[in-house]
């Protein structure tokens, strides 16, 4: 029996929905390769200017470095690199501990791309315990720090060389590997874009629990299915949601005609009442009128006498019957006047609740579910109406973007609970410390902003500093750990010729420097 003609264009829509959805993903995986060669090569930049940081504080060092920077200027030679950092390392355990040596430098760079290069690895827990040592001060000089960074690594070996000299099956595991961590963290930006409402809450912080994790191949394509999934249950809420306010104005609008008949037809009675006693007065004006030539014209009183009451009695009807019709108009008036004032008041009940509910999605699609704050969607309204005002007035407005440190690190190494809960913290501080006047939201991820009226860049860089002070000396616990927070911040004031990606732009450029110079500081754009 043949398939029916209706199901092949349904067939053909599947074909193309895999089609397309496979071939992102080769191309996504593409870019994956090309982010992963650029992390390469960015680590051998970081490992040539941290040689040219160190060099100086010892001659002995100092051949090591030139000779690993030379080893590093064709790229990664595994075996040549291992040899260099071998000979690096025996040269530093015959440097005596007690010489006075300069500080360690700063190596959250390092640490940040080694964490990301060691994902779900054994190096990964290491690499976490080895920065809060050194966060701690438990290394006192370069060599021990060293020492601990070589023996937390474990033979010096790119993942990328491992793929690359290993058999087509591990290649393949690995590209699969890095595939799916591509995936995730697009997903995860997806979901932090989107306004999602309070019904589905729950049901996407899971969502979100499971992407932050590297799954294998097959179970990020459930996930993949899962969030597709919540996105059309949250465009078949909206759509019911909206349908609803149609539906509440459709019969409105019929409500609306009904009353307006019901006008219409009070307006028309009212006339026609009108028309009547015009008529009524004509009426009794010409029998008075009657009344009056009979009255010159008798001759006798007693014909005079029968007409008088023949035309008083109809005058007497007339009135009576007069007084009867308007009684009837008047109840149909009061009738009228009672179902019309009913209805008004229906509609004034369902106007109330429906514009209640109107500010209450209102509120919820202005406001960042898990911490409270405004959301992206509200910092840009408010954006341009401040932004507006500055251009009025000639006052000054800055901006300032704050991104939490080590952010990915509280989720890896403590659990996404902990994330959300220091998210929580930083936006109570924000609440709390900000002026009245000042807007704080959360834009997505990690990152906030703050904007704050009739205020130079100066005063803004005071207040953020005060800020990231606070949240400094805030920290919880996590399973009996102490997690320290700590925010970098840039800060960008508006000028007449800014818009506000060009003011963000600045912003998040001295985000990057605070960044570079060791995090938790701000810096000006």
């Amino acid at each position: 029996m043949s398939t029916p003609k209706h199901d092949e264009p349904e067939s053909q829509h599947e074909d193309n929905y895999w089609r397309t959805k496979y071939t992102t993903l080769f191309d996504r995986h593409d870019k994956s390769i090309n982010e992963l060669e650029e992390k390469q090569a960015l680590l051998c930049k970081v490992i040539v200017k941290l040689s040219i940081t160190a060099s100086g504080f010892d001659p002995h060092i100092d051949n090591h470095m030139l000779a690993l920077r030379d080893s590093l200027r064709d790229g990664v030679n595994d075996k040549k690199l291992q040899a260099e950092l071998n000979n690096l390392t025996n040269t530093l355990a015959r440097i005596s501990d007690t010489e006075d040596r300069p500080q360690p430098i700063d190596c959250a760079l390092v640490f940040d791309f080694l964490e990301r290069l060691y994902v779900n690895s054994p190096q990964t827990l290491n690499l976490a315990d080895l920065r809060s040592q050194l966060q701690n001060n438990t290394f006192y000089n370069g060599k021990a720090f060293l020492n601990a960074l070589f023996e937390a690594m474990g033979p010096f070996q790119l993942p990328v060389q491992n793929a690359e000299s290993g058999t087509r099956e591990a290649q393949e595991a690995y590209e699969d590997y890095i595939e799916c961590e591509v995936i995730a963290a697009q997903l995860l930006r997806l979901m932090e874009n989107i306004e999602i409402p309070e019904l589905f809450s729950e049901q996407a912080l899971e969502l979100k629990q499971k992407l932050n994790t590297s799954k294998p191949t097959p179970l990020l394509e459930n996930l993949l299915d899962d969030v597709i999934a919540l996105i059309l249950n949250i465009k078949q809420h909206l759509e019911q949601e909206q349908q609803e306010i149609d539906r509440f104005l459709a019969q409105l609008t019929d409500r609306l005609i009904d009353l307006g008949s019901t006008l219409t037809g009070a307006r028309s009675a009212v006339l026609e009442a009108s028309l009547n006693r015009e008529k009524h007065d004509q009426s009794i004006s010409d029998q008075m009128k009657q009344l009056q030539l009979h009255s010159s014209q008798a001759t006798k009183l007693e014909p005079l006498k029968a007409i008088i009451n023949v035309k008083l009695t109809e005058i007497t009807q007339e009135i009576a019957q007069q007084n009867q019709n308007e009684s009837l108009q008047r109840q149909q008036w009061q009738q009228q006047l009672d179902v019309m004032n009913t209805k008004l008041q229906s509609m004034e009940t369902e106007s109330a609740e429906l514009k209640s509910k109107l500010q209450m999605a209102e509120s919820l699609a202005m406001r960042d579910t898990l911490t409270g704050l405004p959301n992206r969607l509200a910092y840009q309204e408010q954006l341009t109406r401040e932004f507006s005002r500055m251009q009025r007035n000639g006052s000054p407005l800055s901006l300032v973007v704050i991104d939490i440190d080590f952010f990915k690190s509280i989720n890896d190494n403590f659990g996404h609970k902990s994330g959300d809960r220091t998210l929580a913290i930083i936006a109570k501080q924000l609440s709390q410390h900000c002026r009245k006047y000042d807007f704080p939201a959360r834009i997505g991820g990690e990152e906030f902003v703050i904007l704050l009226p009739n205020t130079n860049k100066n005063q803004a860089f005071k207040i953020a500093d005060q800020l990231r002070i606070v949240i400094e000396r805030t920290k919880f616990n996590a399973g009996g750990t102490a997690i320290p927070i700590t925010i970098s911040c840039g800060i960008a004031e508006f000028t007449a010729e800014d818009d506000a990606d060009s003011v963000f732009e600045r912003a998040d450029q001295a985000l990057y420097q605070a960044k570079q110079q060791g995090r938790n500081r701000c810096c000006l754009g």
